[in-house]
């Protein structure tokens, strides 16, 4: 610029525009990077060799990952506001406003675990405080549900939800549609459901089942799930997938920063090792592999919800796996269209998930859900059709303090029934732990007869043969 060139000033023109004696326009390319820069709040990601771009929605209140040459829009758009677009200032403008974004790394943004929140459409939840925070890019959320979260003085605890139940006049929609269709364990599923939206499975170690023949509604009960957390925070894997303990499993990297997993037909499957599986719904961490990215560490808080028309079969009869069980039976409404009304059940989706989160914080207290009586009965059944050692001792064995048999005639008698019943005995080894787990426990004893030492006798106590 020659120095008998004097800067000009036109009412409205932005500071990033100056104009000269010769009237000709001039972009001063780091003002108009700045100014992008303090109208949208850009950052660039890194992960290992992997860098993504992403903006934060202040309306939306998440933030979005985006491809950064989208950045050249938002340029040409300003550039062609004021007439003075070139070629070469927009691409001296695209340049600048890359090479000044804020760097982070990932682990210290997205993937850090940030507390107990979750993202609805007019603020975030903070179960701790346990009340709706405004937006903020501070929670690195990158998705949000389409309604506003109804909270109501109406429910200040569990027991204001319990004691609305009295007059059924007053029920929401979707209440009726759960009575219906799960009966007595409304209250349960409503506890479920709310526990759904914490992000954490240090209260409550579960996975529920819901059972039923078929062809009875419990896909479209799932599918308003995925509508009431949000199909990005939800994923879609199935039982035997998450079991698998390969080290290429890329399925369980679909769980990473989701609410809820579900799958609707895990009938006919055998899980032979439920080690993950405990893991999953236990704050343990795994590693889990990603497709063309760093693998991640893998603190899964999604609640594993499965339908099924028959229950799978597994080989864990450890305390620690079967209390995780609840199996939740599902009923058929008739004329579904005409009795249960969607328009209603759409629209009270804030309303009824707050009251399901009022549940959840009294169940997270607890340690667990509501335990009806049909959950426990379901829960046996399913434990003792899928221990056969548990059946060999209902049907061939006395349990009680005075009694005793010596371990060679019980496993054999064990090994016996097996065969009669078309099952395939374990080893002696895993026969004892079983026994173990079920409170049975070995003993031995080294008899003298005529001071000379016998044979050592191996013999379970408090059992005996029939």
């Amino acid at each position: 610029m020659s120095d008998n060139k004097k800067e000009k000033y036109i009412k409205g023109t932005p500071t990033w525009i100056k104009f000269y004696d010769d009237d000709k326009p001039k972009v001063i390319i780091s003002k108009l990077g700045r100014t992008i820069l303090n109208e949208h709040n850009f950052i660039i990601v890194e992960n290992g060799n992997k860098e993504d771009f992403y903006e934060y929605n202040e309306v939306r209140g998440y933030w979005e990952l985006r491809n950064i040459k989208s950045i050249k829009s938002v340029i040409t758009e300003l550039l062609n506001r004021h007439n003075v677009w070139t070629d070469r200032v927009a691409r001296d403008a695209f340049h600048f406003v890359s090479d000044s974004i804020k760097r982070v790394k990932w682990i210290d943004t997205f993937g850090k675990k940030h507390g107990n929140y979750f993202n609805f459409k007019n603020g975030v939840w903070d179960w701790d405080a346990f009340k709706l925070q405004e937006h903020a890019p501070k929670y690195y959320f990158t998705s949000c549900v389409d309604y506003d979260l109804v909270i109501s003085d109406k429910y200040p605890d569990a027991q204001a939800v319990i004691n609305s139940w009295k007059n059924r006049d007053n029920w929401l929609e979707t209440e009726k549609w759960l009575a219906l269709s799960v009966g007595e364990n409304m209250q349960s599923m409503m506890e479920f459901i709310g526990y759904i939206f914490y992000p954490s499975y240090e209260p409550i170690q579960l996975f529920v089942i819901l059972l039923s023949p078929g062809g009875d509604g419990k896909t479209t009960l799932m599918n308003h799930l995925t509508t009431l957390v949000g199909y990005e925070n939800t994923s879609f894997v199935s039982l035997i997938d998450l079991a698998d303990k390969r080290p290429n499993n890329f399925s369980h990297s679909e769980l990473y920063n989701k609410y809820l997993n579900e799958y609707d037909d895990i009938s006919n499957v055998y899980i032979p090792d439920t080690t993950v599986l405990q893991k999953l719904t236990g704050g343990s961490s795994i590693t889990a592999p990603v497709k063309n990215r760093p693998g991640v560490t893998l603190f899964n808080y999604a609640k594993l919800l499965f339908a099924s028309n028959d229950l799978p079969s597994f080989s864990n009869t450890t305390n620690a796996f079967l209390r995780r069980i609840n199996v939740i039976k599902f009923f058929k409404i008739n004329n579904f269209e005409q009795t249960v009304d969607m328009t209603k059940v759409k629209k009270e989706r804030g309303e009824f998930v707050y009251k399901c989160m009022v549940l959840a914080r009294d169940a997270m207290k607890r340690k667990e859900i509501k335990q009806t009586e049909s959950i426990i009965a379901q829960r046996n059944n399913w434990i003792e059709d899928n221990d056969p050692i548990k059946q060999f001792i209902n049907e061939d064995c006395t349990l009680a303090a005075t009694e005793e048999v010596d371990e060679q005639d019980l496993y054999g008698a064990y090994k016996v029934w097996c065969i009669k019943n078309n099952f395939k005995p374990v080893s002696k080894t895993k026969f004892k732990k079983e026994l173990e787990n079920k409170g049975i426990f070995r003993s031995t004893e080294n008899k003298r007869i005529d001071g000379k030492k016998r044979k050592r006798r191996y013999f379970y106590k408090g059992i005996s043969l029939s």
